[in-house]
């Protein structure tokens, strides 16, 4: 039912930072007891349940938001109890996480039914099933006899000196001894502590010694164990060549849990025997070969070798603080590596919140990036249209300037001298020959016609066609090139932010 990955993140973070408020922004968990304690007994019917939900189903322990959950969820009708069922459910912290939502849903509804919002008890009415006999014997009348009276009176005679005249002085001892009795059981049983967080066993072999110590430590401050306590009960979750152990070592003797690294400490014979050499070497070559991997976030990433570390160092010898950042700098990914190395964080902590503060960054500047690639390749084509309109434009003119040059120059100078010397102003002018240049001719008469004509009334033609082509060609080569310049930065743009 509950997510093991999310759990043991939440409660690992509890683990490395006891005083930080933040593990519920980085991992909420509604079920567990530290961040969401209970503070006050709850009432009969929240008790009803419980003991009935633990016998049905294979649960650890409850929280503050079970017993708000569990009051929401009794006053819930059959439009919002599906919302209420969930969060009661997942305030809870189960033995196996192979549980049906249905299955557990549909429990809780009959039972709200079967039981009345718990205003009768589920285990009277298994009792009364078993024995059914019990509801006719409870019914019948009880008569005192003679026996329990004579036996009444010479307890209130002790307690009173005798019957009629009671003596106050020794019914205030007697009350005195009453209430010192039940501050000896309260002192007790809080010295002893609850048990509303499951332990798991430890056997030896290649189990994790240190990572089984942080989790027992861990259920016993939820437990509210003592130093004592943990000494009194650890031995129950000694299994196997841990037993063994446990009953060879018992004989130093082990009178404390953490308080010196010597033998009759708890914490430093368990690791001096389960913490093997073979462990650490391979704990060691697995932290060299850590590095973040595609996909995988700074969170996740971090916790692994904070894990790591926890394994490795010990009160003999422990990585100092700027080589671990170091080593989990250069772990990171590429793009997160050059932007964490240049500060040069001293401490573990700090590198781990630079390369989250980064990461964040980078998820918002990609989606920056792909913003500016659309409005980039947007512009981009708009400018190829109009340049691919331009280029039309300059097709078109340029065939126009074409057509014109191939019509045949004006000759001026025709009717001119058709109409011969009729007109005085034309006569008086000198002569000047069209065709080669020369005064005192006319082209018709050009004694140069078979030699200049060509080079003088062709050429030109030709030459003024040829250059107008050339101009127009050269114009569309140069818009081409525009055209391909432009698109051959669109699509490096576009591989760029890719």
């Amino acid at each position: 039912m509950n997510n093991k990955n999310l759990l043991r993140r939440h409660d690992q973070y509890h683990l490395n930072y006891p005083s930080s408020t933040l593990v519920n922004i980085y991992y909420p968990d509604e079920s567990c007891p530290i961040c969401h304690p209970v503070h006050t007994t709850p009432d009969i019917y929240f008790q009803r349940f419980w003991n009935w939900f633990s016998l049905e189903v294979p649960s650890l322990t409850y929280t503050n938001k079970t017993i708000r959950y569990f009051r929401e969820f009794c006053q819930s009708t059959v439009l919002t109890q599906d919302y209420k069922i969930r969060n009661l459910l997942l305030s809870i912290r189960y033995r196996s996480s192979f549980l049906s939502y249905d299955t557990l849903a549909l429990k809780l509804i009959a039972a709200r039914e079967k039981f009345q919002n718990f205003t009768l008890n589920p285990c009277d009415n298994l009792l009364t099933m078993n024995n059914p006999n019990q509801n006719a014997q409870a019914n019948q009348p009880q008569h005192a006899s003679q026996a329990d009276i004579q036996a009444l009176t010479v307890a209130v005679r002790a307690l009173t000196g005798q019957f009629g005249a009671p003596n106050w002085g020794n019914v205030q001892n007697a009350v005195n001894n009453l209430n010192a009795t039940v501050t000896a059981n309260n002192n007790a049983l809080q010295n002893r502590g609850s048990h509303v967080a499951h332990i798991p066993t430890f056997s030896g072999g290649n189990q994790d010694p240190v990572m089984w110590l942080n989790e027992f430590n861990f259920a016993a401050a939820a437990n509210g164990w003592n130093a004592a306590r943990k000494i009194q009960v650890v031995p129950a979750y000694l299994k196997g060549g841990a037993t063994v152990w446990y009953q060879t070592a018992v004989n130093a003797p082990i009178n404390a849990w953490a308080v010196a690294a010597n033998m009759n400490n708890f914490e430093h014979a368990f690791l001096t025997r389960f913490r093997t050499p073979a462990m650490v070497e391979m704990w060691g070559i697995e932290l060299d070969q850590r590095q973040q991997q595609p996909g995988e976030t700074v969170d996740e990433y971090a916790l692994s070798i904070q894990e790591l570390y926890q394994r490795v160092n010990d009160a003999v010898f422990a990585y100092p603080d700027n080589l671990q950042a170091r080593k989990f700098v250069s772990g990171l990914l590429p793009e997160l590596y050059v932007a964490v190395k240049p500060f040069g964080d001293q401490t573990l902590t700090a590198a781990i919140d630079r390369a989250k503060g980064c990461e964040l960054t980078l998820r918002s500047g990609k989606t920056k990036l792909l913003n500016y690639a659309n409005q980039t390749s947007s512009e981009v084509n708009e400018l190829t249209k109009l340049v691919a309109a331009l280029t039309t434009q300059v097709t078109e003119l340029g065939s126009k300037i074409i057509n014109s040059g191939n019509r045949p120059p004006r000759d001026d100078n025709r009717n001119r001298f058709n109409s011969g010397t009729g007109n005085n102003n034309q006569s008086s002018r000198p002569i000047v020959c069209y065709s080669c240049g020369e005064a005192g001719h006319i082209s018709r008469r050009c004694p140069n016609a078979n030699t200049n004509t060509t080079a003088t009334t062709g050429n030109p033609i030709n030459t003024t066609t040829s250059s107008v082509v050339g101009s127009s060609n050269d114009t569309q080569t140069i818009v081409q090139e525009l055209l391909k310049q432009l698109n051959s930065t669109s699509n490096n743009a576009s591989q760029s932010l890719n």
